[in-house]
């Protein structure tokens, strides 16, 4: 079946590959960040933003890192953290336009 994975997948449009790109690209940083900032990374989180299926869910996640992080590093380092982040959704979110 490994093949047929592999057939659906080129079969997609270029726009959905790109989006799966970014998706992917924005779920790393965000793992990332909860890894490199949290001291004991919330289970709850880590599972939360793997299961994300699309980048709105991985949106509306951003407070939860944000409060994760300033719980072990405090809020100086979290909005520092956040702003990295934020900055990976420019363009794929209406209200942050390029």
């Amino acid at each position: 079946m490994h093949w047929l994975t592999g057939y659906f997948q080129r079969r997609k449009s270029r726009p959905q590959r790109e989006a799966d790109l970014a998706l992917q690209r924005i779920r790393f940083g965000m793992l990332n960040t909860l890894d490199a900032h949290c001291d004991k990374p919330p289970i709850r989180l880590d599972a939360a933003i793997q299961r994300a299926d699309d980048i709105m869910a991985l949106w509306h996640l951003r407070q939860d890192l944000m409060n994760a992080i300033s719980a072990s590093k405090g809020e100086v380092v979290a909005q520092a953290a956040m702003a990295t982040v934020s900055e990976l959704f420019r363009g794929h979110i209406p209200s942050m336009k390029r």
